[in-house]
């Protein structure tokens, strides 16, 4: 798992939403959006570099539903080393899914 360097944008109605991961500090990334004016609202994302392979969005899946956690939202990106995608989930129980996919929990997420 790590940090996102991102961007990904979408228009719902007549408002467009931009999901940025900065690669700042939190209260570094606030304050430059602040000083730009920019609206924003802040969340903890969970940022997975998945094998290639078919099945492995499944298993992460399967994982967090097991447990009762939700997914709120879902988008791939490129991963920070360049080699290739990114996962990036947003969860109603950040903490738990970080120790389910790291095998603290229920066991290794084989490609996650």
């Amino acid at each position: 798992m790590t940090k996102p360097t991102n961007c990904s944008a979408t228009t719902c109605a007549s408002r467009g939403i931009c999901n940025v991961g900065s690669g700042l500090p939190p209260d570094d990334a606030k304050k430059v959006l602040d000083t730009a004016k920019v609206p924003y609202l802040a969340q903890e994302v969970l940022v997975l570099d998945l094998e290639n392979a078919p099945g492995a969005l499944q298993r992460v899946s399967a994982h967090l539903a097991e447990a009762g956690i939700n997914i709120h939202y879902a988008y791939g990106t490129a991963d920070l080393a360049g080699r290739g995608g990114a996962l990036v989930l947003r969860v109603s129980d950040l903490e738990r899914a970080v120790a389910i996919l790291e095998g603290g929990d229920a066991g290794e997420v084989p490609g996650a």
